[in-house]
């Protein structure tokens, strides 16, 4: 009985452990199943989202063509555009309409905080392709009543297809935190052996789908430099697999595409083939001519994007992404599927310069040049509405390092300086206590502003309830109508979560009160950015990952959330 007392503590233990701790349990069949089935219809979406690109980007080619040429020669040029239900007719196991039902009927068996993220996920991005799929319609009524005739600028098209860039962003965002959300479930379950040979193949594809992701994601960056290290990293990977699976990659168990045999293996010759094209194309890129009219109408990062390395990713050219989420319905080890990649449609207008001769992000040698004419700089937030920036900052001890406060204070004054007079900004500070160390002010008093961020110092424990409590109440003492009024928390994510910090979070978010999250860290740590996460999903906003190449970057889109009409 001397043990008695260690028992009764384990037992206490088992009762009062951490969320954290006693969520690592056995993923069940119908839990693998439901989390699944959101991945599943994502990609649904992604792929009737790929048709729509084509449908539009060959209308806005037309409208091109046609105000280009003279006006007493468009009388005898017409405009064609046909609406097609593409979430019914393309291919699908499941009609998306039924997945989306399904989704929600099997999420049920899902951790609360899970369902409810990726519910709110799926509605967005379903409500966005509803508003896709309405704008075809209006489009093709538009068009075939000759409407555009009556016009000499075609504003209205030229609005109408606006419209449509706009809902494309803002798939791309919903998706976006699906994706996080479905890539952080694995670390909340048990873990299976590591030498299980249905991991060794997991993450083998996992190798060539990152690199290949992290290559898309410099191409809508423009950044050849991301684009080489993406294609040495398929390299590596590509290597890897061929030296490991050297035994097996040209037999006929392997050769091939198809999966229907039950086992741990991969048609390894065929997913290798995707990943040199990747790989490929990125190269293709790095040395592609700025000049040529193959990469019309927004040039070789947009061409590759769509035309090249898409194709090779998702679905629709049975690409990585696709071979891994076959390889998950025939393992016998339960993994999460994988999202897919959304195409990108972009307008090109009459008045904007051609984006064929723009010169990617390179990283190289400055070079003396001649000092240009001085011109008026053009904000990167014309045509984008007022904003209300409610930054939420912790200050503290933690927080005292390079790649944490001093880069949150230069992000900061970056954003400043592409910010209007009718930009406002407001600092509340967490550690300890929380505090109001700016009310909103408007971006053009920057000596006030530099002033309350110079006199940020690092000191205390973070209060992130009072924080976000007392940023919520400075927020809606400056609501905009129609602007961009969010909260901005930035965070190395050293706090807990309770649910009536989520619950508040909700609430204001339902009240167009968003909460953007941004992480500041050496490194991305999975446990802090699951729980930063549950916060941006729960605001309704963004999660992000801030570092020094990206960090300016990322403070400007977050002004660029709301277009004006």
């Amino acid at each position: 009985m001397k043990n008695l007392p260690i028992f009764i503590l384990l037992c206490f233990a088992l009762i009062f452990l951490p969320d954290s701790l006693s969520a690592q349990q056995v993923m069940s069949k119908n839990v693998h199943k439901a989390y699944n089935n959101y991945a599943d219809l994502s990609n649904d979406y992604i792929h009737a989202l790929w048709a729509y690109r084509k449908k539009m980007a060959n209308l806005n080619k037309q409208l091109v063509d046609y105000m280009e040429l003279e006006e007493s020669k468009r009388k005898f040029r017409d405009l064609t555009y046909e609406h097609e239900e593409f979430l019914e007719e393309l291919h699908y196991y499941i009609k998306p309409a039924r997945a989306y039902t399904k989704a929600f009927e099997n999420g049920q068996v899902l951790p609360k905080e899970h369902r409810t993220y990726l519910n709110g996920s799926i509605q967005q991005m379903k409500d966005v392709m509803d508003r896709i799929s309405g704008l075809s319609k209006r489009i093709e009524r538009f068009i075939a009543e000759e409407t555009y005739r009556g016009e000499k600028e075609q504003k209205t098209l030229f609005r109408l297809l606006d419209e449509g860039e706009k809902y494309f962003k803002d798939f791309k965002d919903y998706n976006e935190r699906l994706k996080s959300t479905l890539g952080n479930i694995e670390a909340y379950y048990q873990k299976p052996r590591k030498d299980d040979p249905y991991i060794r193949h997991a993450q083998q594809l996992k190798s060539l789908v990152d690199p290949a992701r992290d290559m898309l994601f410099a191409l809508r960056q423009n950044n050849i430099g991301g684009v080489g290290a993406a294609a040495s990293d398929l390299d590596v990977a590509i290597e890897l697999i061929r030296e490991t699976e050297s035994k097996n990659i040209n037999t006929v168990r392997y050769k091939g595409e198809n999966y229907g045999q039950r086992g741990p293996f991969v048609r390894y010759d065929f997913v290798i083939k995707q990943a040199e094209d990747i790989r490929d194309y990125g190269k293709q890129f790095m040395n592609a001519d700025m000049s040529s009219g193959e990469y019309e109408p927004h040039g070789p990062h947009y061409y590759f994007y769509n035309r090249r390395v898409l194709d090779k990713f998702n679905r629709v050219g049975r690409g990585l992404v696709l071979q891994y989420n076959k390889y998950v319905d025939s393992s016998k080890v339960k993994l999460v599927k994988m999202v897919e990649e959304p195409h990108w449609f972009k307008v090109k207008h009459m008045d904007e310069e051609d984006d064929t001769v723009e010169e990617p992000i390179a990283v190289e040698e400055s070079k003396p040049v001649t000092a240009p004419e001085p011109e008026e700089p053009k904000s990167e937030l014309a045509g984008y509405a007022a904003n209300n920036l409610v930054f939420l900052l912790d200050v503290s001890q933690s927080m005292n390092t390079p790649e944490k406060l001093e880069l949150l204070k230069e992000s900061f004054k970056h954003l400043l300086g592409q910010m209007r007079t009718e930009d406002r900004v407001s600092i509340v500070t967490f550690a300890g206590e929380a505090k109001t160390v700016l009310k909103p002010t408007s971006s053009d008093n920057t000596e006030e502003i530099y002033a309350a961020l110079d006199r940020l110092k690092p000191s205390g424990k973070s209060d992130v309830e009072r924080g976000l409590r007392q940023a919520y109440g400075v927020l809606d003492e400056s609501m905009i109508p129609g602007g961009n009024n969010k909260v901005i928390m930035a965070t190395d994510g050293a706090f807990d979560v309770y649910k009536r910090i989520i619950s508040m979070i909700e609430r204001h978010a339902s009240e167009d009160k968003n909460l953007t999250v941004f992480f500041y860290g050496k490194k991305e740590i999975g446990s802090v950015k699951y729980r930063l996460l549950q916060f941006a999903e729960a605001g309704a906003g963004r999660y992000a990952f801030i570092q020094a190449d990206n960090a300016n970057r990322i403070m400007i889109e977050e002004a660029q959330k709301v277009r004006t009409n």
